[in-house]
């Protein structure tokens, strides 16, 4: 019967490689069954995961704050053992080591995290995988298709993590429109469809909120399969506010999206 073994090595300064640690092992049998081929979804991730770990504890060698000096005092730092902190990446969840700093003379303390030296304890990747699947379904769907992926239940995943992350890139986006329209050839003819409605609110004795949206589109990007059938529209942008500003954000993102669509013209 014939075994494997997948293992991490680390070139040291002489240029050796060092540290044979293994990720995963195992003995290779014959196929009885379609399943028997490779490893399985929750292998795959355990072997991503492990990898991660043996990369993330090297890193960590270099996780601190970078300064040398107490900034009350002047006096230099040393090292005040380990902070473990959270970090998420696409598909798994890790505690990586982060060091403290101590003052000798004040006793003034560093003591730095993921969040802290980053800005996140997330990876760009994997906000990105939760903002495209939160825009195509609910939170709650969302949530489902991504603890799908990384084949366990992740708290980053849970839809108040969603949420604050789709509200935090779509605000970004609003206030931050790409406005370069230098090149762009008008739209011939362009359709507006603007409509309303009221939502119940949550909160307890709070009335409902107005909530308006908006798809523009090119007359010519509408498909009538059939007769009876009604329309697909295949190419469009969308727009919509809750706000209560006097109906301002709609109409500027309402004008945002007509010139999107205008500038798709040139392509």
């Amino acid at each position: 019967m014939q075994e494997y073994r997948l293992v991490m090595q680390y070139k040291n300064p002489e240029g050796r490689f060092i540290n044979n640690d293994i990720i995963i092992s195992g003995n290779i049998k014959a196929p009885k069954k379609i399943l028997d081929l490779g490893l399985r979804h929750n292998d795959q991730i355990e072997v991503l995961q492990k990898i991660q770990d043996t990369i993330l504890n090297k890193q960590s060698e270099y996780l601190k704050e970078d300064i040398n000096y107490c900034p009350k005092c002047g006096n230099k730092l040393h090292k005040n053992g380990i902070n473990k902190c959270s970090f998420n990446a696409v598909f798994t969840d890790h505690k990586v080591p982060v060091h403290r700093q101590l003052c000798g003379n004040c006793k003034w303390s560093s003591v730095p995290s993921i969040n802290s030296l980053f800005g996140s304890h997330m990876h760009p990747d994997l906000i990105r995988l939760q903002c495209e699947e939160a825009s195509k379904q609910s939170y709650i769907k969302a949530k489902f298709s991504l603890n799908l992926k990384a084949c366990k239940t992740r708290k980053v995943n849970s839809t108040m993590t969603l949420h604050g992350v789709v509200e935090t890139v779509g605000n970004y986006i609003s206030q931050n429109p790409n406005e370069d329209l230098s090149k762009v050839i008008p739209a011939r003819t362009l359709v507006v469809q603007v409509d309303g409605g009221h939502i119940k609110s949550k909160e307890r004795d709070s009335r409902s909120f107005e909530a308006i949206t908006s798809v523009i589109y090119k007359p010519e990007n509408i498909v009538f399969k059939g007769k009876k059938e009604r329309g697909v529209i295949l190419e469009k942008h969308c727009a919509a506010s809750s706000i209560n500003d006097q109906q301002e954000q709609i109409k500027k993102t309402n004008s945002y999206c007509c010139k999107k669509r205008r500038d798709d013209e040139r392509h």
